[in-house]
């Protein structure tokens, strides 16, 4: 993921947001200390905190610097409000949001099936507005 961001600097982008869902949102929460700098900020769609024994995110929250926004299924089976409220609270950056929609909604879901998809998506791009 990184190497990623520097090759699009590289390449003239002036501005990159980290983004992941599920796991991925996992890890670009494990990577978030080391993006400090590279990016405008930082989303998370559902993304646990922890995955198990040096596997999770948790560690790494209090170093997150960038911008974070955090996106959620309320009833989400694997990343709910609380959990999702859990990872803003522990995140270490000073701009950080959390947007939570009804139902058990899942990574992508949230912005592509949910009935609240097109709800989501504004809120979300009113949040890159404000960052990039």
């Amino acid at each position: 993921m990184i190497g990623a961001v520097r090759k699009l600097h590289a390449l003239g982008a002036r501005s990159v947001v980290a983004a992941g869902a599920s796991l991925g949102g996992a890890a670009v929460l494990v990577a978030g200390p080391a993006l400090t700098g590279l990016v405008s900020g930082i989303i998370d769609f559902s993304g646990e905190p922890d995955l198990g024994p040096g596997a999770g995110a948790k560690a790494a929250l209090p170093r997150i610097q960038a911008p974070l926004l955090v996106v959620a299924g309320r009833d989400d089976p694997y990343a709910d409000e609380q959990t999702s409220k859990e990872v803003l609270d522990a995140a270490g950056s000073s701009d950080k949001q959390l947007l939570v929609y009804p139902g058990p909604w899942h990574g992508w879901e949230l912005v592509q099936n949910a009935p609240t998809a097109a709800g989501a998506r504004a809120d979300i791009f009113r949040w890159l507005a404000l960052h990039i």
